[in-house]
């Protein structure tokens, strides 16, 4: 924090969940907010800081369902769930942390990339083959949420590279000729052939733009 407000950065970063954190957390006088939410701030200098920073607290309440509840990675207390925040914005405090989870929904191509894609398994010691690598992967992870945008049911616009694979790639298929003609047989008991159908007269309406 101290490199990036030297260098006048803004910057929202999760605090780490220390007793003295989780006790100041819970202090605070919190301001409702739709849908249950609360959000507060207080000020705190920690040990070797040369002054007091800014947290933000926001608290939801926590889920009904059990195994829901269950997943939370969030700090607990009563009937809350927690997030804490230090922050340089000036922003609110519910302000702080709309700026916060639009950039964390990056997370989620993280995992994409390293548990459906093969991030994780970088391939050789050499920069410049592995930044190949990289950027082969990642037009793969586009290709595919294209795909979901321009070709898929809206009920898989959420779904992820996994869940693609598994429903119309990874599937077993038998390809005949038939009077001059190419036809493709699936399995009998393939429960997406409606889907694949309209994949299939969707994609020749595509306008795309053939400029390199």
């Amino acid at each position: 924090m101290a490199f990036l407000e030297e260098n006048r950065w803004s910057y929202v970063i999760v605090a780490k969940q220390y007793s003295t954190i989780r006790q100041l957390a819970l202090g605070v006088r919190f301001q409702k907010l739709a849908g249950g939410w609360e959000a507060g701030e207080f000020f705190h200098q920690a040990h070797g800081w040369p002054g007091k920073r800014r947290f933000i607290v926001v608290r939801r309440p926590v889920p009904e369902d059990p195994a829901e509840a269950a997943q939370l990675q969030l700090m607990v207390h009563q009937r809350f769930a927690y997030s804490v925040l230090v922050t340089n914005l000036k922003l609110s405090p519910w302000r702080v942390w709309l700026s916060y989870v639009g950039r964390a929904r990056v997370e989620k191509t993280i995992r994409e990339l390293l548990y459906d894609l093969p991030l994780s398994q970088i391939p050789t010691a050499r920069w410049l083959a592995n930044v190949a690598f990289f950027q082969t992967l990642m037009l793969a992870y586009n290709l595919v949420h294209w795909f979901k945008r321009l070709c898929l049911p809206k009920r898989y616009s959420v779904a992820t590279v996994d869940t693609v694979r598994r429903d119309f790639l990874a599937v077993p298929g038998r390809l005949v000729n038939r009077a001059h003609q190419h036809v493709l047989h699936l399995p009998r008991d393939y429960p997406w052939q409606k889907e694949v159908l309209k994949i299939a007269q969707a994609i020749p309406k595509l306008h795309l733009n053939k400029k390199i």
